[in-house]
């Protein structure tokens, strides 16, 4: 069974990095010399690379040829995650290997990481709203982005499903944070008027829609869409 890339799900792997062993397509592979290698790795093993240069030209040994495998070719030895093997006498010294992170753990991170940023941010929005008397709705957009930004600093990846995925999370912020302010007009509503303390949220709940401008609704579609491309552009 091919093996697909760590950074674009649906594309076959055509090498994997020496660094840590990931999967990588061919739009993912960075050379560090001869030597293959993922995104986060590179610049690790370019850093390595030029530590053996200097050394190399501090003692006058010669760089042999064959020190690193060729590209294209899989880790020597066989396994997912497992490191390549090296010539004696080739002056590169294999760095420490892990085995790829497991996408579940990552992406449950990724996930609870945006619902936070999305719900702290809409909450932020409303309050300002409700205090003030009038918003700024256009601060959905940054939160939009936030929400996808936070998604793929804890996975790594993007591309159209997690973008899919994202805009979930951001619909369910949005609900809690226009949830808060009905109940923050309900509780002014009772304040001001004892005689309605027999009003629930769910009465208040259909009201709200209509005191919001349309360009209330316009940022908050333009904020799902950042938050769309915030993820979608990160499997480009």
């Amino acid at each position: 069974m091919a093996r697909m890339c760590y950074y674009h799900q649906t594309t076959e792997a055509a090498n994997s990095c020496a660094q840590c062993g990931v999967p990588i397509c061919n739009n993912c592979i960075q050379l560090v010399g001869p030597v293959p290698a993922c995104r986060n790795c590179a610049p690790a093993l370019h850093a390595r690379q030029q530590q053996m240069v200097a050394s190399g030209a501090n003692t006058g040994a010669p760089m042999q040829q064959g020190a690193y495998p060729p590209q294209g070719a899989p880790p020597q030895n066989g396994g997912y995650g497992a490191p390549p093997s090296y010539p004696q006498g080739s002056g590169y010294t294999a760095p420490s290997y892990q085995t790829a992170p497991e996408h579940g753990g990552n992406i449950a991170l990724g996930m609870l990481a945006g619902l936070g940023i999305g719900i702290v941010g809409s909450i932020i929005v409303m309050k300002i709203l409700f205090l003030t008397g009038f918003g700024l709705a256009y601060l959905y957009i940054g939160v939009g982005y936030g929400v996808g930004f936070g998604i793929h600093k804890f996975t790594g990846r993007g591309g159209t499903a997690l973008a899919a995925l994202s805009v979930v999370i951001m619909m369910i912020a949005l609900l809690v944070g226009h949830l808060v302010f009905a109940n923050d007009v309900l509780q002014k509503e009772i304040a001001s008027d004892p005689t309605l303390a027999g009003i629930s949220l769910m009465d208040v709940i259909p009201m709200i829609p209509s005191m919001f401008s349309p360009m209330h609704w316009i940022c908050i579609a333009i904020g799902l869409y950042s938050c769309w491309r915030a993820m979608e552009q990160q499997g480009e």
